[in-house]
């Protein structure tokens, strides 16, 4: 994976800690799973 991609996820990671937003996480992940 690029280093840019994985900070990217660190990043939504912590704004999914802030919001609590599980749904929010997940829908990101499938459209990246496209």
């Amino acid at each position: 994976m690029n280093r840019v991609f994985i900070r990217d996820i660190e990043e939504i990671r912590e704004f999914v800690r802030l919001h609590k937003s599980d749904d929010y996480f997940d829908t990101i992940l499938r459209k990246m799973m496209r």
